[in-house]
């Protein structure tokens, strides 16, 4: 499950200066569209290196 929730958030990220970025609000799109805790996109994110930003509450 894992790769495919890491195959959303990286068709989903914004690249700038060689960097991936995914919005907060993305972020929660993908977690309800998946059926899975906004957490494990969160870890997925830390994992791959790939900084949230624009974060709504502070979540991230």
């Amino acid at each position: 499950m894992d790769e495919k929730i890491l195959t959303k958030i990286i068709e989903n990220c914004i690249i700038e200066n060689d960097r991936k970025y995914l919005t907060c609000e993305k972020a929660f799109q993908i977690a309800r569209e998946l059926n899975v805790d906004a957490s494990n996109i969160g870890r997925l994110c830390n994992r791959e290196n790939i900084k949230i930003r624009s974060c709504q509450i502070g979540c991230f």
